[in-house]
């Protein structure tokens, strides 16, 4: 463990997975919670280092009064794989100093349970963090059915956003504990608390 008393868990997994309900859930068992996309968008407010590197890189036509217009950056980005790398460049370094900040100031004041929710935790080695790691996976329909629904993306936008990420076995391959078929929030909080239990952290 990263240390003697705190366990630091990092939830990943494909999006529209489920992973911010499941994180939701835990909390209530005590964890406390990181949302890395919560600091992905602290990161890029205005006169912050990252939405000068978003100014330099890809130009002022991608901010609306000072502030990033997401919406454009994203339809950007999720299209051109070269255009993702280069965004990512900026914003996983800053994210990864971030939540390294806020789990420090967590220990400090005495927390011994914390939860990072991070899509793309192996990617950009917020792994490293981490105590033990898991994945939550749903069936590509599943996902692609959420997002149309959820964020009201077209098929076509909900397949761009899905194979932008890297494959589920990726996933599975680097995390402790995956949990495939993951529509039944209780379910997958059950399967986690007896994990945890079963090695004798909670």
């Amino acid at each position: 463990m990263s240390d003697t008393q705190t366990l630091v868990i990092g939830l990943t997994g494909g999006i529209a997975a489920g992973k911010s309900t499941l994180r939701k859930e835990l909390e209530k068992i005590g964890f406390v919670a990181l949302d890395a996309d919560q600091i992905s968008r602290e990161i890029v407010k205005p006169r912050t280092e990252g939405l000068n590197a978003i100014r330099q890189i890809f130009g002022e036509g991608y901010l609306v009064e000072g502030k990033l217009n997401r919406k454009k950056l994203g339809e950007l980005v999720f299209s051109n794989s070269e255009q993702l790398a280069k965004l990512n460049s900026i914003l996983h370094p800053l994210i990864k100093k971030e939540l390294r900040r806020q789990i420090e100031n967590l220990k400090r004041i005495g927390k011994t349970k914390i939860l990072l929710e991070v899509p793309l935790l192996f990617e950009t080695g917020i792994d490293a963090l981490c105590d033990y790691t898991i994945d939550l996976e749903v069936e590509r329909k599943t996902q692609i059915a959420r997002l149309q629904q959820r964020n009201g993306y077209t098929y076509e936008h909900a397949v761009d956003r899905i194979e932008a990420q890297v494959s589920p076995k990726f996933r599975k391959s680097k995390a402790d504990l995956v949990i495939e078929n993951a529509e039944n929030v209780e379910s997958s909080k059950q399967l986690v608390i007896k994990y945890f239990e079963k090695i004798g952290m909670i």
